[in-house]
Order: C-alpha cells, then structure tokens, then sequence
C-alpha cells in the first residue's frame, strides 16, 4: 500500500485555500533534459490531469513539501489554480526548481511559498519586512497557512528553497507557531540563484539519497 498519496479531500481543501498559492512538482517531462527552458515548464498541460483522481493517485506524493519563501516582484504569473512555480515567461527561473525536483522522490510534491501573498524580489528585503512588528499580524497569518498545509499533507521532508526561507522557518518554530513536529528540514539552493546544470544535477542526486519512511 502507498502511503504518501494525497487524498482526495487534501487535495480539495488544498485547492480552494491555496491553488492561487501553492502548486505541484510536475512539469513536462522534456524538463529533465540538460538543454530546459521556461516555455517547458508549464502547469497547463496537467491542468486537466490534476482534475482525475486516478492522475493524482499515481502522481502526487506526501512524502515532501517543496516551500520557497515569497512571490518575486512580478507577482503571480497567472490567475490560475497551481500556476505558481511553473512561470514561463522569459525572466523566469522556475525551470530550476524542476532540475532539482524531477526524478526524485519529491517529484510530485506540494509546493508553496511560506509568506502568501508578499511579492518581492529580494528574499532578505522579504525577511526583514516579514519579521517587523508592524508586520505581526501577516507574520502570524502566515505561519497559521503554512501550519494547515503541512499539517494536511503530513510530509516526511520540507524541502526549503534558499537560506531566507530557511531562517523564516526557524523563526517562526522559535516564535511558537510553527510546529514541524517530525517533519525534517532539507535546505538547497533557491532556483533564482545562479546555478549550473552540474550543481542542479547535484542537488537532485542528494534529494534521491535522503532516508525515507
């Protein structure tokens, strides 16, 4: 018996509460060639799919949640449910986060960004603003919006995108509320970052080598 399927009612809640949010770590399957771009890393092609039950059954796992730290200053790059971390406009750097994800366990994993709705480029700028308390207030609504989603997935593994989400991540178990229980914290680097196919390739090769349950 799988048991790192999401179930249909996650999935459900996940997408009327977060689908302007979160996401999935499914892209065309072209991605996991040396030679990717943007326009190969669309949601739209599993639009459709992600509707079937049976499609996310055999695609969708709990065993990782993959969490960056905020929107870029663009925003969304669509009003669509799941379109987040699958821009393919020509600025994008989202296709790296499929290096790093496909052909690894956490390939069909939930992602999200930890602070909602927050668009800024620069993560330390997005931190610093975060943590200010004039800021409590989205700091608490954020910490609460993650708590559910990883409380709802129950993942072995969070798989941080970058040192900034990382460090949001401490604060926020440190502040009291967030709780990871025994979920366990997998930093790399964050897909904007200037990085080479042989680091991404790196990167995914110690995803593949982390213990699972």
């Amino acid at each position: 018996m799988n048991n790192n399927k999401i179930s249909d009612a996650t999935y459900a809640t996940l997408q009327v509460k977060y689908g302007k949010y979160g996401s999935w770590a499914l892209w065309q399957r072209s991605a996991a060639d040396q030679k990717l771009h943007a326009v190969d890393c669309g949601i739209d092609s599993f639009a459709p799919q992600l509707a079937d039950a049976t499609f996310r059954q055999t695609h969708l796992t709990s065993v990782g949640v993959a969490l960056a730290l905020n929107w870029s200053d663009r925003g969304p790059c669509s009003d669509d449910d799941w379109a987040n971390f699958h821009d393919i406009t020509a600025h994008s750097q989202d296709y790296k986060a499929a290096k790093m994800l496909l052909d690894t366990p956490f390939e069909g994993s939930y992602m999200t960004d930890a602070i909602k709705n927050f668009p800024e480029t620069k993560a330390t700028t997005a931190l610093r603003e975060i943590t200010k308390p004039e800021n409590a207030d989205k700091f608490a609504a954020s910490a609460a919006m993650l708590q559910e989603e990883l409380d709802l997935i129950q993942p072995q593994y969070l798989i941080i995108f970058g040192r900034s989400a990382e460090e949001l991540v401490k604060i926020m178990v440190q502040r009291g509320v967030l709780n990871l229980g025994d979920i366990k914290c997998e930093e790399i680097d964050h897909y904007a970052n200037m990085l080479s196919y042989e680091k991404m390739a790196a990167i995914a090769e110690r995803l593949r080598q982390l213990p699972l349950d």
